[in-house]
């Protein structure tokens, strides 16, 4: 066991510290590692604790009483279980024995779907529609914050949303919302129907297209946004997140720059302006910002282009993802974090709502996301 006490014990499992630190009389003691098994609402990683006990300061046994040890914050928990580490202890102190998480929690692993036991190392049996946050199927499934459900794909508001409800007055409801297959799928490529997998990509295409049209009316032409992808073969149940930014900051190429200059701080390759559609015709995982900007002014439909207003404007950015290099799953939202100066809601874990705050919120969007919903048709 970790700790005696039961409250410091249920504190360490609640706030999941990467350091647990403690005191003895003579002794220096640190334990292997141990994992945090993923939950609903933090399903991408495994938080990592290490345990280390002190000795006394001068102990007769000369024991270990100083650590020296360096962090970064900001780093994101580990999306596999590393070697050597084991289950938390934490859990036992309610009397149940931790389940050792399978890789159906990682929805983006990194070098395939395996769990650790011991010295062993096994193949983890993939994940089903029962055990993903993201399928209707799934007894997880936060069916509150679900928007619209389509043929081939549906909405919903995204738990700990970047933006809330002051972001955009004009809009007075958060807008970070999720388009979501509703294939189990961990890519839109890996869909093995080509005809579903069209099927698929299209409606999602027309989810994205419907937001902007609900953006360019509620926002007055002054909002754009982002679509953002982690496509990766390791992955669970693929998605896309959709945020509003000022336009502005679009066409004067700050989004873009935003993106770029990140990649380089992180020692990513460079981002390429490439259109993949699908994704069935690359070679490797891959990041994508797709970048729209709605027209300056509206005039029967479309942009004036002879009063000097500027047209729409669509770009798509592609990072290309390999095992050279550890890519933060976060990296989207820590992106657009920075730009919309939200650092204090960068990490989502820190924009947890009630859930009567979360349906509100879902509701809110659905009045405003109504005239634009295809799905409610006929």
């Amino acid at each position: 066991m970790v700790g005696k006490s039961p409250i410091t014990n249920n504190l360490c499992a609640s706030l999941k510290p990467r350091y647990h630190f403690s005191t003895s009389n003579n002794t220096f003691f640190e334990r292997e590692p141990f994992f945090h098994a993923p939950t609903e609402a933090a399903p991408d990683g495994y938080p990592i604790t290490r345990f280390i006990s002190l000795a006394s300061y001068n102990n007769p046994k000369k024991q270990k009483w100083i650590y020296a040890f360096s962090i970064d914050p900001t780093a994101a928990p580990a999306v596999v279980i590393p070697p050597g580490t084991t289950a938390s202890p934490l859990s036992l102190s309610n009397k149940k024995r931790p389940t050792a998480p399978s890789q159906e929690f990682s929805r983006f692993s990194t070098d395939g779907a395996y769990a650790h036991r011991g010295n062993k190392r096994r193949r983890a049996a993939p994940p089903t529609p029962a055990e993903c946050f993201f399928c209707l199927s799934s007894p997880n499934l936060a069916t509150h914050l679900i928007t619209s459900i389509g043929t081939d794909a549906y909405l919903t508001t995204a738990k700990g949303p970047l933006s809330t409800s002051d972001t955009y007055p004009s809009l007075g409801f958060p807008s970070h919302i999720l388009i979501i297959p509703l294939t189990h799928s961990p890519t839109l490529a890996s869909i093995a129907d080509a005809e579903a997998r069209k099927n698929t990509y299209d409606e999602m295409q027309r989810y994205r297209q419907a937001l902007h049209d609900m953006l360019t009316k509620l926002a007055s032409c002054k909002l754009g946004a982002v679509t953002w992808e982690v496509s990766r073969a390791g992955g669970v149940h693929t998605h896309w997140q959709f945020l509003p930014v000022p336009v502005d900051s679009i066409r004067r190429g700050l989004v873009e720059a935003a993106f770029k200059v990140e990649a380089e701080n992180e020692r990513y390759p460079n981002f390429e302006t490439k259109d993949v559609g699908d994704g069935t015709e690359e070679s490797s995982d891959f990041f994508r910002a797709l970048i729209w900007a709605p027209p300056s002014t509206i005039s029967g439909g479309e942009a004036d282009g002879d009063d000097g207003s500027a047209a729409a404007k669509n770009t798509s950015l592609l990072l290309p993802l390999d095992a050279s290099f550890r890519f933060d799953l976060q990296f989207g939202r820590r992106v657009l974090a920075k730009l919309l100066g939200l650092g204090g809601r960068m990490h989502w874990q820190d924009c947890g709502q009630s859930e009567e705050d979360e349906t509100a919120d879902a509701e809110a969007f659905k009045k405003a996301f109504k005239e634009f919903d295809f799905a409610l048709e006929g």
